[in-house]
């Protein structure tokens, strides 16, 4: 498999439909399992918004591809990864929105794939910044972040039956149970914005070997 250790890339929102998948699907070797992570970043309103930059630490290790995409709002993202001293890695990524957001949606989420348990430094947090069209700051507080374990929609840190369980009774009622909001993105596994029966089938076909990665 082709190993990531510094990236940098820009993309545009059709690069990046045209491009998805691609890496892990050509690269991915035999029937190894991958672990497939995400950091989505969204706002509850945009407050005038068109600029991001996000920042947040993980363990170093070996990532097999890298995927960037955008949400509602089009645009572009500029990414990259730093390996410290330390033996950590830094991942950054700058945002450009395709017009000021003045709306709550998601603007950008990337998709990481690994062999590894990928985990955020211990005592460090996912750093935000927003700016508006002239590139003004605005606050640290408007973008907001998670970051997810896909598939893991009971938020466990695993990848089991219990969490194909927890979309079932999602999906059956979800006024009594509903996902949290890292939870609904652990399980919308294939990032169409929705939870249903397909992301459902992908968690069993992953959980039965069926499929490696999401």
């Amino acid at each position: 498999m082709r190993k990531i250790k510094t990236i940098l890339s820009v993309f545009s929102a059709t690069m990046l439909c045209a491009a998805s998948f691609a890496g892990i699907t050509s690269n991915a070797a035999g029937n190894e399992k991958l672990n497939t992570y995400a950091l989505y970043c969204d706002v509850d309103s945009g407050k005038g918004v068109m600029w991001a930059d996000v920042t947040f630490r993980y363990n170093s290790i070996d990532i097999d591809d890298m995927e960037v995409k955008t949400g509602a709002f089009g645009g572009d993202v500029t990414h990259s990864t730093l390996e410290r001293t330390d033996n950590t890695t830094i991942y950054s990524a700058s945002f450009r929105a395709g017009g000021t957001i003045m709306a709550p949606g998601i603007l950008f989420s990337s998709k990481f794939w690994t062999t590894n348990t990928m985990t955020l430094v211990e005592g460090t947090k996912i750093k935000t910044s927003a700016f508006d069209a002239t590139r003004k700051f605005i606050g640290n507080n408007i973008v907001n972040a998670s970051f997810v374990l896909i598939g893991d929609a009971n938020n466990d840190k695993v990848v089991d039956m219990a969490d194909e369980t927890a979309v079932i009774q999602h999906l059956g009622n979800p006024d009594k149970y509903g996902l949290s909001k890292e939870g609904y993105y652990a399980a919308d596994v294939n990032f169409d914005g929705v939870v249903n029966n397909t992301d459902l089938k992908l968690i069993r076909d992953y959980n039965n070997g069926v499929i490696n990665w999401f």
